[in-house]
């Protein structure tokens, strides 16, 4: 029987702890035990009550959005504050949610017309470079009029901004410089990475063969950290340290081997890198892969198994090539997100759950005209929304499930999740307090695996497990 992609969550098992091998990043840690809360799903998003109970009850909007004083009082202003004070996250979503849940209503039900009449107000009330609300609705709307424009042929008098473009692909490697500013001013992203890394120092001991199998592509700088720790040896010292990396680009994939090369020269670390071209992750790859008897084996899956949820036979057919090379270890990191519900109401209210935390995160570190944010959000954060909200089927490429769902997953394909150490929790919770705003950041157990949010709102998670 072919395991499924589910809907449905199970609950978590508690954490432990393991302390083989440190980081010399970071200061010395003895005998530190870290507490993280585990994550209760009756609080899975604490800062959203009085959004949930307007979303359980949006087909009871009947008022006219122009007609809402509070939602003209807080997008007329450039600062997001509200009768003199800064909008919570809460009430970003609570607002945002207002201007355009009666107009997702008048789509779902085909009334089209109304729709356009309701898109036409928030076109007006949004802004790319305003506050939390505005720029939510900006994004949110545009994937609206992109139903509307599939089925009626009526489009937005706006231009859009949120069109995919050459940024994407290098966004989302690491290459673009507002990716390198969004990485050293928000924490998300090197919480995810320096926890997957300290899981695979943790797990492999005292190897002294080791291979890294990475799938996604990037700029590899991610790497130097760990191999800077494996120079740092003094027992057991490295005999080879050898880097694939797969994916469909052999141009960024050799740009970031030479890179890697050189940094291990002047660490006198022995390293062999290699590249494993594909067009498509999903296809066979086994018979690709540079593998050697008496290798310590770590693969590294970030924000790559969601990519494939569209495909879920490919998904399927990657996971088994993973367990056919039988890993030591495998760590994932992926959005802590439902997105991929086949119901477009439930889907819609997920999403804005997520965007509309990340958005309020966003706004806390970066100005509102500052264009990092601006290339961020509209990049990723307009063509997630735009995908997951106005495409379905095929066309709905970005989808999320949850660690969860990951986790029944997984399991079923022969998959037994393993603990993140003390040194891997510490570290996440170091690098959230040299941020700003680290009381904002919540680092919740979900189980064995960790998720990082906003405000209490999940936005990711990191794993780590091995084959049975």
């Amino acid at each position: 029987m072919k395991p499924e992609i589910p809907e449905v969550e199970e609950e978590g098992e508690g954490i432990g702890a393991s302390r083989p091998h440190r980081n010399p990043q970071f200061s010395n840690y003895d005998n530190v035990q870290v507490e993280i809360p585990e994550n209760k799903k009756a609080q899975r998003y604490p800062i959203s009550l009085t959004a949930l109970e307007i979303l359980k009850s949006y087909s009871s909007l009947t008022k006219p959005l122009c007609n809402s004083t509070e939602i003209k009082e807080v997008t007329k202003l450039k600062n997001p504050t509200l009768r003199g004070r800064r909008l919570s996250t809460q009430e970003v979503i609570r607002i945002a949610g207002e201007q355009y849940l009666y107009s997702a209503e008048k789509i779902e039900h085909k009334q089209f017309d109304r729709a356009k009449s309701l898109l036409m107000v928030c076109d007006f009330e949004s802004s790319p470079v305003g506050n939390p609300v505005q720029r939510l609705v900006l994004y949110f709307t545009d994937a609206l009029w992109e139903i509307l424009e599939r089925e009626t042929g009526v489009k937005s008098q706006n231009p859009t901004i949120t069109q995919e473009n050459e940024d994407e692909e290098s966004i989302s490697i690491g290459f673009h410089p507002a990716a390198m500013v969004f990485f050293q001013v928000v924490p998300f992203v090197k919480v995810l990475q320096f926890t997957a890394i300290q899981a695979m120092l943790d797990a492999m001991a005292s190897s002294t063969r080791i291979h890294l199998i990475d799938l996604k592509v990037r700029t590899g700088m991610h790497w130097t950290v760990l191999m800077q720790s494996l120079a740092a040896r003094l027992d057991h010292p490295v005999e080879l340290l050898k880097i694939t990396m797969v994916g469909n680009s052999r141009t960024r994939m050799e740009e970031a081997g030479n890179r890697l090369l050189g940094f291990a020269q002047t660490l006198k670390l022995p390293f062999v890198f290699n590249l494993v071209v594909v067009s498509d992750m999903g296809k066979e790859i086994r018979e690709k892969l540079p593998m050697e008897d008496g290798e310590w084996v770590a693969v590294y899956a970030p924000i790559v198994l969601s990519s494939m949820l569209v495909k879920p036979h490919y998904l399927e057919n990657l996971v088994k090539v993973i367990s056919s090379l039988r890993p030591d270890i495998m760590v994932i990191t992926e959005v802590e997100g439902k997105h991929n519900s086949p119901s477009f109401v439930k889907r819609f209210t997920e999403v804005l759950f997520y965007n509309g935390a990340y958005c309020d995160s966003l706004d806390a570190f970066f100005d509102s005209d500052d264009v990092n944010r601006l290339v961020i959000e509209r990049v990723c954060m307009g063509t997630g929304i735009r995908s997951m909200v106005g495409r379905e089927g095929g066309e709905r490429k970005i989808r999320h499930v949850g660690v969860d769902v990951w986790k029944l997953f997984l399991k079923r394909l022969g998959f037994e999740e393993v603990e993140l150490s003390q040194d891997a929790l510490y570290q996440a919770s170091l690098i959230v307090k040299n941020h700003r705003h680290a009381d904002s950041c919540t680092l919740e157990m979900n189980g064995k695996a960790l998720t990082v949010g906003w405000k209490g709102t999940p936005l990711h998670s990191v794993s780590a497990w091995r084959c049975l």
